[in-house]
């Protein structure tokens, strides 16, 4: 469970869990026995809310480290249609311009992110403010 989450009642981590696999906060309280207002207050208090949102981050991690393991696989399939003889110009085409914008976006986001890191190292130090 996250650090933010050692303040929090059981009921309140049973109704993060079930946040974290429900489409809504209404779909979380009857998975997780809690009236509606009550798990709407709970998230309006800044301890339930920071463990929420660090849950949702942990589960955004997960999902981005899922990705990137199939990433590779995605740009072998790119590159087979952007290769294959027999489809269309236009297919092999958009395979092609694909590629590309993709790897455009991909060194822009590196390079934004070794900017912020080198900012965040420039302002802080060695010591964020979140303890990292």
């Amino acid at each position: 469970m996250p650090k933010a989450a050692k303040e929090l009642t059981p009921a309140q981590y049973k109704a993060i869990a079930h946040l974290m696999a429900t489409r809504n906060f209404e779909e979380a309280a009857v998975a997780s026995g809690i009236g509606l207002r009550t798990l709407l207050r709970w998230n309006s208090e800044p301890v339930f809310h920071a463990a929420l949102m660090e849950s949702e981050g942990l589960l955004i991690d997960y999902a981005v480290r899922r990705m990137a393991t199939e990433a590779n696989k995605s740009l072998d399939t790119l590159c087979e249609v952007r290769d294959n003889p027999t489809a269309s110009a236009g297919i092999r085409l958009r395979a092609a311009l694909g590629i590309l914008d993709l790897l455009i976006k991909l060194r822009e986001l590196r390079n934004l992110e070794v900017r912020l890191i080198a900012l965040e190292q420039a302002y802080y130090g060695d010591t964020k403010p979140n303890g990292n």
